[in-house]
């Protein structure tokens, strides 16, 4: 079964968690809507930056590093960290993992849940 483009990014766009694809240097070659949200932006303004355009250097230099780690291993890295957006500082749950096809390779994809509000 092939997928429709549209029902992907519907997929995507409806769920409540970022989801961004990126390469090992952290441009952004996908997003979903809550993604482009979150750093006060529209997902067309989104994909080409990269991760050192939206958060302070050293958080995006942890990012990247996170980014290398998974392409090297070829295994997913859930992790829970501290981000500074542009509405402050966030704490996010997250998952990289990598993403391959032939016309894409080495890509890193993932998805972040803001977990700072959450009573657990």
């Amino acid at each position: 079964m092939k997928f429709d483009p549209d029902l992907v990014q519907s997929f995507f766009d409806s769920a409540d968690a970022a989801m961004y694809l990126s390469d090992v240097e952290g441009r952004y070659v996908m997003a979903n809507k809550l993604a482009a949200e979150k750093v006060n932006s529209t997902v067309e303004e989104l994909v080409g930056n990269t991760v050192f355009d939206i958060i302070p250097r050293e958080e995006a230099d942890e990012y990247i590093a996170i980014n290398k780690k998974v392409l090297e291993s070829g295994k997913p890295i859930t992790f829970k960290k501290d981000i500074t957006l542009p509405s402050g500082k966030r704490t996010i749950a997250g998952c990289k993992f990598p993403v391959e096809s032939e016309d894409h390779p080495n890509l890193v994809g993932g998805i972040a849940i803001d977990i700072t509000d959450i009573d657990t």
